[in-house]
């Protein structure tokens, strides 16, 4: 069994995912401009001053108040060990090579100006991150997202190693954009519908189809995810914040601030936590989201029990709410203090 063919089929999935989780949260894909951003055989690549550069996800954010669009440039790490240093300097290094390439040409065509966004980073892993990782991440203003012990996105992070282990890589080789594009058209199915999933199939060991089929439906009712939202802890740290129940309108009719309680699910390299937001007459929702050990340390240390009357704890999460957007500040409480 070729391992490394397992790693870049199991890697090219998850950032399927990723790309779709980007959507349900409103980042609209980025589409080839000819110009600054071309795709090959592999996906995307993008112009900076120096070079040319892979990109595994891009999402564009439209609704900033008094800036230039947000661009979110991801790169995404599907290993067993933990991420390190290395990794973050060497993206750092390409958003900064990208984001300085912009330039006007001195005459009085509106053409003349490209488009200007925001550029942010973000780090994906199905693992968690080294110490060092963080802190450089953190200077440099790139945002960090581990899934090593996320209750929502685990499960779909399993099946997709599975299914990488069926999928024909010489099929695959030469063409993995083509493919990626097929495994995002699953995913844009209807589960409710007639679920064609052919055109992952033909990438796949031909005795294996029928097994890719059961995958492939575990994996869409694996992301039967109703919110996927990117939020800010203490306007710090970056939170994916995700539910499979949607938030009511009548939760927050009177108020952008809600209350909530949250709760940690402790695990020895990585913690989870749930925030779960009510009201009588509501019921309740559960929100999820999940920190790598060295960012939870941080984030934790605010419920000490000293400091359990905070009210400064919160989490900002943009939500878009029966067809309203909205951005609602969670207030935390813990919850071993209120039982």
């Amino acid at each position: 069994m070729n391992w490394n063919a397992i790693g870049a089929i199991s890697g090219a999935l998850f950032e399927v995912i990723i790309q779709e989780m980007l959507r349900k949260a409103g980042y609209e894909r980025v589409e080839p401009d000819g110009v600054r951003i071309r795709r090959d055989g592999r996906g995307l690549r993008h112009q900076g001053r120096g070079g040319i550069y892979q990109i595994d996800c891009m999402g564009t954010y439209f609704f900033v108040p008094l800036t230039c669009p947000l661009r979110m440039f991801v790169e995404t790490k599907f290993v067993k060990r933990p991420v390190g240093r290395d990794a973050i300097l060497k993206f750092s290094s390409v958003l900064r090579d990208i984001s300085e390439n912009y330039f006007v040409s001195l005459t009085d065509r509106p053409s003349s100006h490209a488009p200007r966004f925001n550029e942010i980073g973000a780090v994906f892993s199905a693992t968690r991150f080294t110490r060092g990782a963080e802190n450089y991440a953190y200077v440099s203003g790139i945002s960090l997202f581990s899934y090593e012990n996320d209750f929502l996105l685990r499960p779909s992070i399993e099946l997709i190693s599975k299914l990488a282990r069926i999928i024909d890589f010489e099929t695959v080789t030469g063409s993995m954009g083509e493919f990626k594009e097929a495994f995002a058209g699953v995913l844009e199915t209807d589960p409710h519908r007639d679920m064609d999933f052919s055109s992952v199939e033909s990438y796949c060991v031909k005795s294996k189809a029928k097994e890719a089929e059961t995958i492939l439906k575990g994996i869409l009712k694996a992301l039967n995810i109703e919110i996927s939202s990117f939020g800010m802890f203490l306007g710090l740290v970056p939170v994916h914040i995700m539910s499979q129940t949607p938030i009511p309108q009548s939760l927050v009719s009177e108020s952008d601030i809600v209350w909530g309680m949250i709760e940690f699910v402790p695990r020895t390299d990585a913690k989870r936590g749930i925030i779960t937001i009510s009201s009588p007459d509501v019921r309740p929702v559960e929100l999820h989201f999940s920190f790598s050990f060295n960012i939870f340390n941080q984030f934790h240390s605010m419920y000490r029990k000293e400091l359990r009357e905070v009210a400064d704890a919160y989490i900002d999460i943009p939500l878009v709410i029966d067809g309203l957007r909205r951005l609602i500040r969670v207030v935390l409480r813990d919850r071993r203090y209120y039982e």
